[in-house]
């Protein structure tokens, strides 16, 4: 087996002020997402945890952190550690990674399904966090992931011409980033 990727590198130029992103079939006809970057290029699975792992014989640590405090007596109470809240983020920038390359490929489905991911992992960190600083090491990249939802369910409905439903999610997006701003604000004047 040849494990120089030489040629597929020089293939696919990398372009440093262009987000490159691609589909493809493997040989087994499996479908891959790939990203060129600038020393390489990254591969990632369509379906699941983008790199394909299933931590703890789940489909994704969320899943799996979900299934755990649903299976508690009482659920109130518990607390993640911060090594576990650091695989949570792992897991979460691959799924940023994906979302992005989706919107690119204008995969809105696919953006929305990985956005309500990431944003179901920073609710349950907000809930389950041991310290306010690990909160906010998430939280800050909430109203980036409501954005990048709100743009592509605004796409989905323009793809049908739909342009009251695009206005009232873009609206609604908007509500929900001032909302949560407005909340954070209050938190800081409290402290």
């Amino acid at each position: 087996m040849n494990y120089d990727i030489g040629d597929l590198l020089n293939s696919w130029e990398f372009k440093p002020d262009e987000f490159l992103a691609r589909r493809i079939r493997t040989s087994k006809g499996e479908e891959k997402l790939q990203i060129r970057i600038d020393m390489g290029l990254l591969q990632l699975e369509l379906d699941g945890r983008p790199d394909g792992q299933q931590p703890h014989g789940c489909p994704s640590l969320l899943d799996y952190y979900q299934d755990l405090i649903e299976s508690r007596d009482t659920p109130e109470g518990f607390v993640l550690n911060e090594d576990e809240c650091e695989e949570l983020f792992q897991e979460a920038w691959q799924y940023y990674h994906r979302y992005l390359s989706l919107f690119n490929l204008e995969d809105y489905e696919g953006v929305v399904t990985d956005t309500e991911h990431t944003l179901q992992i920073f609710e349950l960190v907000d809930q389950c966090a041991p310290n306010d600083e690990i909160r906010w090491y998430f939280e800050q990249y909430y109203p980036h992931a409501i954005m990048m939802q709100t743009r592509a369910h605004a796409m989905l409905a323009l793809q049908s011409d739909d342009y009251p439903t695009a206005m009232r999610a873009v609206q609604e997006g908007i509500a929900h980033i001032e909302s949560f701003v407005e909340e954070w604000e209050s938190e800081l004047e409290e402290d």
